[in-house]
């Protein structure tokens, strides 16, 4: 049995909960800095507390989750929960919190329930890698270098590659906030990157460094040198509500 609780029973949160006999509340519409803002989040783009959001949605990952959460809006950090939050159309900003924490240590850009960029971090919120797929940055309404230091966009990548389509990027950053291009997963085709008409997924991927020097054998290996989910399976646990 599924019901959906009204605003007005929401009290002050800006939306509604949907609840199950089973698992109590399931999720909540976000839209309020009352709900969620201790949270840590990209507050360059989207100060949380700022009560100016785009849509954003909890989902709760670990039910039971009772009831009296919809009026105290406080009960939110004592549960494992997943934001999601509408970056687009088709862009989704995907963050999985523990109970008791405020702050992830991956967040993930997906569409289409692929990630498009994966975000990872430290214990102390620091950013330490970033995984781009393609040419698809939403920090930056689609262009690529986004939020990454202006002096990276004149970082040198193998000659031989310049005809080659990059699909894959990988950015690590010392605890000083710079970043290094390490890694390139690039089209083995010559001058895909000026066709362009190659689907992904059937596409010649080779995964190496930005000298054009091979070094991973496939992306299993790829994805996992660098710890990427290229699906964001990591923010939906095996027993909370899927996609």
């Amino acid at each position: 049995m599924t019901s959906t609780i009204a605003v007005a029973e929401a009290h002050e949160l800006a939306g509604g909960g949907h609840v199950t006999s089973a698992a109590g509340v399931t999720k909540i519409l976000g839209g309020s800095d009352l709900l969620g803002s201790k949270d840590k989040s990209h507050n360059y783009k989207w100060p949380y507390a700022s009560g100016s959001l785009p849509p954003v949605e909890y989902f709760f990952t670990k039910p039971p989750v009772p009831i009296s959460l919809l009026r105290n809006p406080e009960e939110i950090y004592q549960y494992d929960r997943r934001r999601e939050t509408s970056v687009s159309r088709v862009i989704k900003l995907v963050e999985h919190f523990k109970a008791g924490e405020h702050q992830v240590r991956d967040r993930f850009y997906t569409a289409l329930g692929r990630t498009m960029r994966q975000e990872q971090y430290d214990e102390q919120g620091r950013l330490k890698r970033v995984i781009n797929l393609l040419d698809l940055d939403p920090m930056q309404d689609g262009k690529f270098y986004g939020d990454e230091p202006q002096d990276l966009k004149r970082t040198k990548i193998a000659l031989r590659l310049k005809t080659n389509l990059i699909y894959y990027r990988v950015w690590e950053y010392d605890d000083a906030g710079k970043a290094t291009l390490v890694a390139l997963g690039w089209n083995n085709r010559l001058g895909s990157a000026v066709a362009k008409k190659e689907m992904f997924d059937f596409a010649d991927i080779r995964y190496g460094t930005p000298d054009g020097k091979e070094k991973w054998q496939g992306k299993e290996a790829f994805f996992k040198a660098f710890d990427f989910d290229p699906n964001a399976r990591r923010a939906y646990p095996k027993n909370s509500q899927d996609r």
